[in-house]
Order: structure tokens, then sequence, then C-alpha cells
């Protein structure tokens, strides 16, 4: 596969009226336990007193699960409530260099993905990547579709030059969960 458009960006208006509500992960088939998965890398990847952001955090389950000091954290989420909040492609030129930045379930519903890649880049040394590998549906919210194969380049020309991914599949959905440096 090679990554596919699959819809025109929402405009500021349009995502806030989409996100004017806390998103409940229950609806969807194996969110939470995609998430309990990524968390669990996440736990292996962090270590107490380095820093830790999620500028798309949702609830921010995955770090908690984590176990990240919250002196270590900076959350960040489209909708006020965190620390820092708007639009992911802004907020992460508002922070500091961090050791790890998670991106769970985000990417796909970015209108630049690789300039996003190239900003976190820019502000960690490791990343944790989620987002759904090969969609079979059609999804309102994602602009975006693609495989490993597609995600792997995009990170190798964001400049990480070390990736493991594991594809986990979960209620005949995969997930691509992605391990850079």
């Amino acid at each position: 596969m090679t990554r596919f458009r699959t819809r025109p960006a929402y405009t500021d208006a349009d995502l806030e009226a989409m996100y004017a509500a806390s998103v409940e992960y229950q609806e969807w088939p194996g969110h939470a336990e995609r998430r309990r998965h990524t968390a669990a890398i996440g736990a292996r990847m962090y270590r107490p007193g380095h820093k830790v952001a999620d500028l798309s955090c949702g609830d921010g389950e995955i770090t908690r699960l984590m176990g990240v000091a919250p002196d270590d954290l900076i959350l960040g989420d489209l909708l006020a409530g965190h620390e820092l909040w708007g639009r992911i492609e802004h907020t992460i030129e508002l922070i500091e260099p961090v050791d790890l930045f998670i991106c769970s379930e985000t990417l796909e519903h970015i209108d630049d993905p690789d300039i996003l890649l190239a900003r976190i880049r820019a502000k960690t040394k490791h990343l944790l990547l989620s987002t759904p590998h090969d969609e079979k549906i059609d999804n309102d919210e994602h602009y975006w579709r693609w495989d490993a194969h597609d995600i792997g380049e995009m990170l190798a020309v964001a400049g990480f030059e070390h990736r493991d991914v594991e594809l986990l599949v979960i209620a005949g959905f995969t997930f691509q969960i992605w391990k850079a440096y």
C-alpha cells in the first residue's frame, strides 16, 4: 500500500464542533486494549526523571498506565483541560525538548503528517507512535490511510534513524505501534 489521502482537512470550526466533548474510546473496538498495549511499550521506554510529552493525550490514560511521574509529564490535547491545548501542530512548538514523545492515534488526523513528524523529531530523542495499519473502514475523522512501510519511510525522512514496529491485531483492526529513535 502507499499512503492515501481520504478527505480534505477540516476547518478549525469543524474540528471544534467535532471534538467539542471528550472522545469515548469504549465505542471503538480494540482501543482500550491498544492503549494498554501502547502504555506497556511506553513504560519500557520511560525512565523516571526523563521528560515525556503527549500533546494529543485525550484523557491521559496512556501516560497514567505508563506510570509517568507528574513532574516528568507535559500533557496537551485539542480540547481545553490540559496544560497545553490546541492543535498538536501548534502546541509542539510551545514545549522544550523532551526525552520521549507519545503520538497515539493522531497522525492519521493531521493535514500534513510529514511536517508534524519533523517538528516532533526536533523536540525528542524517542518517539512512541501508534496509528492504524492498512485501515479498511471509512472513518470521517481520518485524513490518511497507510501501512507500516509508509510510516517507516515517513519516520526515516523525519530523521528517526532507528525504527521498530509491532503490528497489533485486535477485534479485526490492525494497529502499528512504533518505537523510533
